[in-house]
């Protein structure tokens, strides 16, 4: 409340402060009592909720700031992106009809040596180019995948809740570049990657990320990933080549930045030997 309560009694025995605790009271004054003592109190408890009061309205004007901020940034980030990704596939559609259109005027029969051989080089060119746009499109991607997060974390469009699969959580890993060689999402079973789970596979992503690469500073690397139901909810279940040091400072921080990302689904962190397991309240 806002404005304080003294509770003002004959009795001073430890219970009946507590008592006066559990009923609201702000402070406790035991008779007899003098009128300095009582205006003392009420002047430091009207300053104390005042500063209550002021540091609420600080920190209600520090998230609308933060709010403001990150739709800003969102925005203007987002804009050039989407301009980039169309810029770049008019370039392919481009790319694409001057190499047939070379092709068409280089192809001669019977085959020219001079010309059959500019037509190859022209050829493996295009070819590049292509790669090259392919490269461009990732960067891009993993791009929107800022964005993506960005909007999620800084909470714009509300907490997400909505139902995904994990492939999706290991889609996104791997425009992260955490399993470029596809040896662990490749070999994930069916029932693992359709495994349906709530919030948003940005949010899961970012917090696998963090502990992979956490662990990764010790030497350990991710050989598996499995997801499975339990009576009190979801788990995810990463497998390590080796076992995993809870104490290690990365890993330490990495958890504290997982349980935060997940927070809204009630996540619980822990390791086992050579697995962290993340289980969730939200089913």
């Amino acid at each position: 409340a806002s404005t304080p309560f003294i509770l003002l009694t004959a009795k001073s025995d430890e219970e009946s402060k507590l008592i006066g605790t559990e009923i609201g009271a702000d402070a406790f004054l035991g008779k007899p009592f003098s009128d300095i003592e009582l205006s003392s109190m009420v002047r430091n408890l009207l300053a104390l909720k005042a500063g209550e009061k002021a540091a609420r309205q600080r920190a209600s004007l520090v998230s609308e700031v933060k709010a403001t901020l990150f739709s800003e940034a969102i925005h203007h980030l987002n804009n050039p992106l989407n301009q980039i990704d169309g810029g770049r596939e008019l370039l392919r559609q481009d790319l694409i009809e001057l190499a047939q259109s070379i092709d068409t005027l280089l192809t001669t029969d019977p085959i020219d040596p001079i010309t059959e051989e500019a037509r190859v080089h022209y050829e493996s060119r295009f070819q590049a180019l292509g790669s090259h746009n392919s490269l461009i499109q990732a960067g891009i991607m993993r791009s929107v995948d800022v964005v993506k997060l960005l909007r999620v974390v800084s909470g714009v469009d509300g907490v997400p809740m909505e139902r995904f699969q994990m492939r999706e959580v290991c889609d996104f890993l791997s425009h992260r570049g955490l399993d470029a060689g596809n040896t662990v999402f490749g070999k994930l079973s069916v029932e693992t990657l359709e495994f349906s789970l709530r919030g948003h596979r940005v949010l899961y992503g970012q917090a696998i990320e963090f502990l992979v690469r956490a662990v990764a500073t010790e030497g350990a690397t991710l050989r598996g990933l499995a997801a499975q139901s339990g009576a009190e909810g979801p788990s995810l279940r990463l497998e390590f080549s080796s076992s995993i040091n809870l104490s290690h400072p990365e890993l330490l921080k990495a958890v504290r930045f997982g349980t935060y990302l997940l927070e809204p689904y009630q996540p619980s962190i822990v390791t086992d030997g050579p697995f962290i397991v993340i289980s969730l309240g939200v089913a």
